[in-house]
């Protein structure tokens, strides 16, 4: 799959049923692409349980695991990876044997752990609220 557009992953993929569960793990890789975590955490490995490789996901998964064997990439850790990238050439994340719900109980326990954050949840409104606050305290 070459970069496709929206209407050619509809032309591609027909079932609603189909695009609807891809609409919302493409969404859950993003979430997942844009948590801040420490240098130390790892993704439970039930995260990688809920993830389903298509066989180019499969090939990939066995490229890094070859390429990348001295630094002992966990299995999750190379699924969640494949996760966010979602394709390449082809989809690497099997739609249909991909649970979407666990992959979001999963994140909404590490969420609520503190385990990883979204510190640009509010974009800039925090930011610049925070200007605007101080600047105020200054000039009085």
């Amino acid at each position: 799959m070459v970069w496709l557009n929206a209407e050619e992953l509809t032309r591609k993929f027909p079932a609603l049923e189909f695009q609807s569960e891809f609409a919302e793990l493409f969404g859950l890789s993003m979430v997942i692409r844009s948590r801040f975590s420490s240098p130390t955490y790892t993704f439970p490995d039930s995260l990688g349980l809920a993830i389903a490789l298509t066989d180019e996901g499969k090939k990939w998964f066995d490229y890094i695991r070859t390429k990348y064997v001295e630094s002992e990439l966990s299995t999750t850790a190379i699924k969640v990876g494949l996760f966010t990238r979602f394709c390449h050439q082809d989809l690497l994340i099997d739609i249909d044997a991909t649970s979407a719900k666990e992959i979001a109980n999963e994140l909404s326990f590490e969420i609520v752990g503190g385990k990883i954050t979204y510190p640009w949840v509010l974009d800039r409104l925090l930011y610049d609220r925070f200007l605007q606050h101080s600047r105020t305290k200054h000039r009085n």
